[in-house]
């Protein structure tokens, strides 16, 4: 194994969580082969770098948070990642669901007030809006059934 991958890679991994999948991207744009992006992942296991558990619930914990991400988006992007289904339902999970109700709440609040548009188009960009988001279509009629009935 290439010392110098293992150094980059373990830097890499210090600074911020990181997954299999965007560490072995790295790896591959440093020039490393298929055996040494082998080798360096398992080491990087092995002592603790990468836990994509962790790194799933931290970022769907992040993204909820920072971004204000419904789960669908959250789930996608965890997907896109190679993340193991499992993985992402516990990720899922952990996420609070008072808060996750108050922050689509809050956000449909905000995105009303400054909607100029009348009241039909208004309900509309919001469920667009809120599904771009990644929020449920269930939550999101049932938002908009108390915003706009």
């Amino acid at each position: 194994m290439n010392k110098q991958f293992l150094v980059k890679a373990t830097r890499y991994c210090a600074i911020a969580e990181r997954c299999r999948h965007e560490v072995s991207q790295k790896l591959q744009t440093w020039g490393a082969n298929d055996e040494e992006i082998r080798g360096v992942l398992e080491y990087l296991e092995a002592e603790n770098y990468l836990d994509e558990q962790r790194y799933a619930k931290a970022f769907a914990n992040d993204k909820f948070r920072f971004e204000q991400w419904g789960k669908i988006k959250i789930g996608y992007q965890l997907r896109q990642k190679k993340i193991a289904s499992e993985l992402i339902k516990q990720a899922l999970d952990q996420i609070d669901k008072q808060a996750y109700e108050k922050q689509l709440y809050e956000l449909a609040q905000k995105k009303i007030e400054i909607l100029q548009k009348p009241n039909l188009e208004k309900k509309a960009a919001l469920q667009r809006y809120l599904a771009q988001k990644g929020f449920e279509n269930d939550l999101i009629w049932r938002l908009c059934e108390q915003f706009f009935e």
